[in-house]
């Protein structure tokens, strides 16, 4: 069976493909930045913790814990709305496909945030217990990248769509594709990266900067930042040898726009190995969101080049109807708003406290 008859056909655009391009690669940003500080602080106190220690970086993680995971549900949105906009119908496809994976990710999400809770509000009472609390909140955390990430390699392949005809219980998952591991592992890379970075920032500003013991933190967390920044110097190149050749190729000097996109993202990666290794987490805050930035880059180009084949969203005619995406944008300034006051409202009654 020829793949592209699975295809389903597209409707026009309100407004051009470009800017709800834009939209996505900008809500991605901000959404996988809070799910690597969410994962990697999780996965640091849970290390920290491990054998009943008290580690106070792991008490410092679980008052921040459940805000950061309702931060990064709720950003996630945005992306994944303006995703099924331009690319629904892979989407959709996929979905399908690993059915029953794909329907436990909100359950999975919702389980994660009541461990987070539990890990946060009965801190001390329980004990050793907190130990297990923790891990079976980065369990499910870690399991829903997964079913992301398997579902985002699955949709640029359409040819291994045909693996439903052999399998209509939707349980397939897309082990054939040799780049789904190294990306897994990139991703979890950059969430320990992050989430060392986030406790180094914790404990060297406010009142944390002057508790005894916290130049230490500091200096732990941007071990963390550093050595896991030196594992993706390992697993990068093993992510790219896997990409399709063509399209990795584009990358290497046969697309101007693609390699100076990586070039930079590989600039902002020796950056944040300097901020490492000198310990500056102030600069290692801000080369991590440029090398994200160009990285979020170089995965759209990716996916645009993987799917160029079958569908190109600049082919697609849009119908001038502009007032959905004005709404759009009103709403979310004020969301934003009203949560950045919320947000000050609670950092000043935290101070009075």
């Amino acid at each position: 069976m020829d793949p592209t008859t699975l295809i389903p056909a597209t409707e026009p655009y309100q407004v051009q493909w470009w800017i709800f391009q834009a939209l996505l690669s900008l809500g991605f940003l901000v959404h996988i930045l809070l799910v690597n500080v969410m994962l990697g602080m999780a996965a640091i106190a849970l290390a920290g913790g491990l054998g009943g220690k008290d580690d106070p970086s792991a008490r410092a993680v679980s008052t921040k814990l459940p805000t950061v995971i309702a931060f990064t549900v709720n950003f996630g949105v945005v992306p994944l709305l303006f995703l099924q906009v331009l690319y629904g119908h892979f989407f959709y496809i996929s979905d399908i496909i690993m059915g029953w994976f794909w329907l436990s990710v909100p359950f999975l999400v919702m389980f994660a945030y009541y461990m987070a809770y539990l890990f946060d509000f009965r801190y001390e009472d329980l004990g050793r217990g907190r130990t297990l609390v923790l891990a079976l909140a980065v369990a499910c955390m870690t399991a829903v990248a997964f079913f992301f990430v398997n579902n985002l390699t699955m949709f640029l392949t359409p040819d291994r769509w045909l693996a439903y005809f052999e399998n209509d219980r939707g349980t397939v998952l897309n082990w054939a594709d040799p780049s789904l591991l190294p990306r897994v592992a990139h991703f979890l890379l950059a969430s320990l990266a992050v989430g060392g970075l986030t406790l180094a920032l914790l404990w060297s500003r406010g009142e944390r900067a002057a508790r005894p013991g916290a130049a230490e933190h500091v200096r732990r967390g941007m071990r963390w930042f550093l050595w896991a920044t030196v594992g993706q110097l390992v697993i990068g190149p093993w992510f790219l040898l896997t990409i399709r050749r063509d399209v990795m190729l584009l990358f290497m000097g046969h697309s101007a726009v693609h390699t100076a996109f990586f070039a930079a993202a590989m600039l902002g990666v020796a950056v944040v190995l300097y901020a490492g290794l000198t310990r500056r987490p102030g600069l290692g805050a801000g080369a991590v969101v440029f090398t994200a930035a160009m990285m979020v880059g170089v995965r759209e180009m990716m996916r645009i080049s993987y799917l160029e084949g079958f569908y190109r969203a600049w082919d697609v005619p849009s119908r001038g109807e502009y007032s959905p995406l004005v709404l759009f944008l009103a709403a979310l300034v004020v969301g934003m708003s009203v949560v950045a006051y919320v947000l000050k409202l609670a950092r000043n009654a935290g101070k009075e406290a």
